[in-house]
């Protein structure tokens, strides 16, 4: 299936989420749901307002299952009219 959604779509992007408190302690979290600390949620809010400025018209947003993955790709969703995640 991965190959196949590769193929459909002709241009994306990946964004990475901001600090958690875990990584400001250099602890490796891998799969963990830890939330964005207070620098997190800033470098979130840069993120957005940067990168979207650049990028051509997203017409979808997919993010994994980690709610500071989710947070971050809803910002971008609002941002671009509303996008369904």
């Amino acid at each position: 299936m991965a190959a196949l959604l590769i193929r459909l779509i002709r241009r994306s992007s990946s964004f990475v989420t901001g600090e958690t408190e875990w990584n400001a302690d250099r602890r490796i979290q891998g799969h963990v749901d830890i939330d964005l600390n207070e620098v997190g949620r800033q470098q979130q809010a840069a993120l957005v307002a940067d990168r979207l400025s650049k990028e051509p018209e997203i017409s979808a947003v997919y993010s994994s299952d980690l709610k500071r993955a989710f947070d971050t790709a809803q910002a971008i969703a609002d941002r671009c009219g509303g996008i369904e995640l």
